[in-house]
């Protein structure tokens, strides 16, 4: 036999050819050798290309960077220079106008860019305008009024133009600053943009990569071929200033076309104050050229390699094919019969060991042959006994068994598979009858009711399923017996099949049905009771507080007359002027506007965790704590949150009402006290209502009526809670009706805002000094003020200082550094 398991004839001429295996594994070993080369040369090119293209990138990148760096420090330099001639303190009476005059024209030699400068007063006249071009113009009072210069500036404090070109020469734009006092006048620049071109010219991008500048529409501001800039050339058909006025990132390369039409990669910087778009693109050509020459040089070396790896693997695989040839022609002879030869091989390794299995083989078949016909006769009255005992052991089974071979033709059968099967007919199986006949004489008889309307297609069917065996089967007997067919394919084509009868287990399961239609249809009937019962509970609810609902039906509380201490936060409101607003309005639409105030300040409520006590007409009970608290600080901080919530809500509604007709909308009033409170249920055992009472729940309300028209009005047992999230304004201590004390209260202002990025909120609070500073929140008038105000403070303090220093006698001498101090506070004022 071949390594290939073919027959090997003695006749010389039907060998296999020679050489084949040799070809064989010279192939083989070449091609791995080179599939590696091949496989690292690629990984390394494509490596190489990510690796390249990334550093060209970064490089274009930071060029653009840089570009948009310094135009952007230019334009902002340009209006540094403007505002110290914005000041108009400065330049107040005649001797200011003359003084103006002067530092434009100094402005005009500092910085060249600038061409010229004008001067519009407040009201929008020109009142002064030097130039490097043209006659100087003093006291023109030309109306400039409604240009965007002005107008624009005067509202933002600073405008840019747009690009235009000073007698299609030179690209320029206009600069606008407001001086600071609102009432005062505006500086109008016009800036040479010329020192954009040298930015851009400068810019070296390999040979010849080119740098540009696009505006906010598309056009072109700066190249370095100056042409195109005078052209007016529009870019926005080029898809990589598409994309980035689209606001595409930045950081991300794009290969398309160049403004002079070259391919190229092309990536960009914004220049954000001014809204332009440095570009920096690099012909591909020129971009990877050096990959190219990377990839020539891989592929050169990678052909070596193979040239190298074909060499080698022939060197081996003729080493290797030798003994593999006398290996071959040995098992020849062996198969052949000539057991007396010996396979020769002398290479120390595998191939050596395997001629020796050979040889060894060769002697044992000498041996076996001798004693081989007698082991055959014992085997064959082994295997007799063994099929004897299988057919005693599947004789006494109480299932039927049968066994098919590849052909479908009965091999093995017992007894009760036949009674099964054919019933009590007479009807004979014997051995070698096809599965098709059996099954087809069945049907012939009427044993099978399925096979009753159409007996061929049940044939067919009961033919496929045999040769494809599937899950067990149910079939149902002209008798009434329920028979359950198992088969399975066995090892060899052969099929193995077991009949069961089922027919008690099948009449229990039917028994078992019924029961169970009867208990689904039980199961129905309360199901419609429980939604019954569901829909009248859902009703219920509504008459009671979420909380204590819940707790109730959860099985929390018990439905008795108890009532407990608890540290509660009370909550009181009404609507002011609801009686007589209610006597100049129709009872339906005073009932739609209550339920509608009632049905916001509910939900506010309940999204903050709050007990809804009760209504009492416009007037609302709520308290937070009970049944559920997260702590007495928790529950004090949630309920002056819903407190605010609510009256922000409410100057949404009173505009809705408004609209609607209601001359006077309504405003809200609250109270709130922290403190001990009897919660539980109060009334009789018919009726009860869950509840809070208490001296805390008088002081809430009274709370309530003492609390300005949409304002919040909190003891300081609440704001000793909630002072660090809540900014409150100290009232004093009032007098409440029915209180016998004075009672500190806090009126709510708003949620301390956290402080913006980069900003600082001062809060300091001692016995004789409050101070709340949020400068981020302030505009710039009234961080005037308060400074101002800040600057009282410290003389008046320092005063009181020097006279309590007098008094005592001391001298007090004036140190340099405080010397400067008092000079620097003169001069600020």
């Amino acid at each position: 036999m071949t390594a290939a398991g073919e027959p090997v004839s003695d006749d010389a001429g039907n060998a296999p050819p020679q050489g084949r295996l040799l070809r064989k594994y010279a192939v083989l070993l070449a091609a791995v050798v080179a599939g590696a080369l091949v496989v690292a040369g690629a990984v390394q090119t494509w490596f190489s290309a990510a690796e390249h293209q990334g550093a060209l990138v970064r490089i274009q990148r930071e060029k653009a960077a840089a570009a948009a760096q310094t135009i952007e420090q230019f334009i902002a330099g340009i209006e540094g220079q403007l505002g110290w001639t914005t000041h108009a303190s400065a330049y107040a009476g005649q001797e200011g106008a003359e003084r103006r005059r002067f530092d434009f024209i100094r402005l005009l030699r500092q910085v060249p860019a600038i061409t010229e400068l004008t001067y519009i007063d407040g009201t929008g006249r020109e009142q002064l305008r030097i130039s490097r071009v043209a006659m100087d113009v003093v006291g023109s009072g030309i109306d400039r009024s409604q240009e965007p210069a002005f107008a624009a500036a005067k509202a933002e404090g600073a405008w840019r133009g747009p690009v235009y070109f000073h007698k299609e020469s030179e690209p320029y734009m206009t600069v606008a600053t407001a001086e600071r006092p609102s009432d005062g006048g505006v500086t109008v620049a016009e800036v040479n943009l010329k020192f954009i071109w040298d930015v851009i010219s400068r810019i070296e991008v390999g040979r010849s990569g080119r740098a540009y500048v696009v505006d906010a529409n598309g056009q072109l501001v700066a190249h370095p071929d100056i042409s195109l800039v005078l052209r007016r050339a529009a870019l926005t058909g080029l898809p990589q200033v598409a994309a980035a006025l689209a606001g595409g990132p930045a950081d991300e390369p794009m290969r398309a076309p160049d403004p002079e039409g070259r391919e190229g990669l092309s990536t960009h910087a914004r220049i954000a104050p001014l809204g332009w778009l440095v570009f920096v693109d690099l012909p591909v050509d020129e971009a990877y050229q050096p990959l190219y020459a990377s990839i020539v040089r891989t592929g050169g070396l990678v052909l070596v390699g193979v040239l190298l790896a074909a060499l080698a693997g022939l060197m081996l695989a003729r080493r290797m094919t030798g003994p593999i040839r006398r290996l071959q022609e040995g098992a020849a002879k062996i198969g052949g019969g000539e057991l007396t030869d010996r396979i020769d091989i002398r290479t120390g390794d595998e191939l050596e060991a395997l001629a020796g299995e050979f040889n060894r083989m060769a002697a044992r078949l000498q041996d076996s042959y001798a004693s081989l016909e007698h082991k055959v006769e014992e085997r064959t009255r082994e295997l007799a006994s063994a099929r004897q005992r299988l057919i005693d052991a599947i004789e006494s089974i109480s299932e039927g068994f049968a066994f098919y071979d590849g052909e479908d033709r009965l091999q093995l059968r017992n007894s009760r598979y036949k009674e099964l099967l054919y019933g009590g007919t007479d009807i004979e199986i014997e051995s070698g009858t096809p599965f098709e006949a059996i099954v087809r004489r069945a049907v012939e008889v009427g044993l099978i009711r399925e096979a009753y309307d159409d007996p061929e297609g049940y044939i067919a069917r009961r033919l496929a399923q045999h040769r494809k065996p599937g899950p067990p089967t149910l079939q149902h007997r002209a008798d009434g017996r329920w028979i359950l067919i198992s088969e399975r394919r066995v090892a060899g084509g052969g099929t193995a099949a077991v009949y069961t009868d089922i027919t008690e287990l099948k009449q229990r399961e039917m028994e078992l049905e019924a029961a169970n239609r009867r208990t689904e249809e039980a199961a129905k009937q309360i199901s419609q009771k429980h939604r019954e019962l569901e829909a009248l509970s859902n009703k219920l609810a509504k008459y009671l507080s979420p909380q204590v609902y819940a707790s109730i039906f959860a099985g929390k509380q018990d439905v008795k007359l108890i009532s407990q201490r608890k540290k509660l936060t009370v909550f009181f409101s009404d609507l002011v002027g609801f009686t007589e607003m209610t006597d100049q309005m129709e009872s339906e639409d005073v009932t739609q506007l209550l339920n509608q105030y009632l049905t916001e300040m509910s939900r506010i409520a309940l999204e903050h965790g709050a007990t809804v006590d009760k209504y009492v007409g416009d007037a609302l009970m709520i308290f937070f704590g009970d049944p559920e608290s997260r702590g007495v600080k928790e529950d004090a901080l949630a309920c002056v949150r819903m407190a605010i919530a609510m009256q922000k809500r409410m100057r949404d509604l009173s505009a809705l009402w408004r609209n609607a007709g209601v001359e006077k909308p309504f405003a809200c009033r609250i109270g709130i006290h922290t403190g001990y409170c009897t919660v539980g249920n109060f009334g009789s055992e018919d009726r009860m209502d869950y509840t809070i009472i208490g001296g805390a729940v008088n002081l809430a309300s009274r709370l309530e009526h003492e609390a300005p028209e949409g304002g919040i009005l909190i003891s300081f047992e609440t704001y000793a809670h909630v002072k660090d999230e809540i900014r409150c304004e100290e009232m004093g201590h009032i007098r409440l009706r029915g209180v016998g004390h004075p009672v500190a209260a806090f009126n709510v202002i708003d949620l301390h805002k956290p402080p913006k990025e980069g900003h600082e909120h001062l809060r300091v609070e001692s016995p004789h000094l409050k101070l709340d500073l949020d400068p981020a929140q302030m505009s710039a008038e009234e961080r005037i003020q308060a400074a101002a105000r800040l600057k009282e403070a410290l003389k008046h303090l320092l005063h009181l200082d020097r006279a309590e220093l007098l008094r005592r006698d001391t001298p007090v001498e004036e140190t340099p550094q405080s010397g400067r101090d008092a000079s620097r506070e003169t001069s600020s004022e």
